[in-house]
C-alpha cells in the first residue's frame, strides 16, 4: 500500500489536499495592498491533549475608523482544509499589575470560516452576528495571501505532517 500511496500525490506540490491545516500555516496573512492595515495572524499548534488547535487574531477598522481587534480559536479537524471558529471581541483587561483575568469579557462577534487550499493562498468569510450588524459591521469575505512565515516552521508535506514529527523538531 505504501508504494502505491507514495506516487498518489505530488510531494513537491504546495496543495494541502490530503494533508489539511497544519502548523506550517502559522504566520501573517492578508488580502494585499488594497486592504493594507487589515490582516490575520494565524497560530496553528497542538494542544496538551494532542489536538490540532488554531488561534486567530484579526486586526481591522471598525465602522467609525478606529482600530478593532477580533479573536477566534478552536480545535481543527485533522485532514481538513477548512476551519470554522467562533469570533469574539475581548474587553475589560487592564495593563500591567492591574490585570485581572476575571475582568476580561469575551463578547460574541460572529463566525469565521477559513479555507487553505494550499500553503500560500487561502480565503476567509466572516459572518457578523445581529448585535454587531446593528452597530454597522457587515459580513466580509475575501481571498488571503501569505505575507510572513514563522521562522523554522515549514508548510505541511507528506513527510512532515504529524504530531510526532513536530515534537521531534
Amino acid at each position: 500500500m505504501g508504494r502505491f500511496a507514495d506516487g498518489f500525490h505530488d510531494r513537491s506540490s504546495t496543495s494541502l489536499e490530503g494533508l489539511g491545516i497544519d502548523v506550517g500555516l502559522s504566520g501573517h496573512w492578508w488580502k494585499g495592498l488594497d486592504r493594507s492595515g487589515e490582516g490575520f495572524m494565524f497560530d496553528v499548534s497542538y494542544d496538551a491533549q494532542g489536538n490540532l488547535f488554531m488561534f486567530v487574531s484579526f486586526y481591522a477598522g471598525d465602522p467609525d475608523g478606529n482600530q478593532f481587534y477580533l479573536f477566534a480559536q478552536g480545535v481543527v479537524t485533522p485532514g481538513s482544509t477548512t476551519a470554522v471558529l467562533d469570533v469574539v471581541v475581548a474587553s475589560g483587561g487592564m495593563w500591567g499589575g492591574a490585570m485581572d483575568p476575571a475582568d476580561v469579557m469575551r463578547d460574541p462577534f460572529g463566525t469565521l470560516t477559513v479555507e487553505f487550499p494550499d500553503c500560500f493562498a487561502g480565503s476567509m468569510a466572516l459572518d457578523v452576528n445581529e448585535s454587531y450588524e446593528a452597530m454597522g459591521f457587515t459580513d466580509i469575505d475575501y481571498d488571503l495571501a501569505r505575507d510572513l512565515l514563522v521562522p523554522g516552521v515549514a508548510c505541511p508535506t507528506f513527510d512532515n505532517n504529524s504530531l510526532e514529527m513536530m515534537v521531534a523538531q
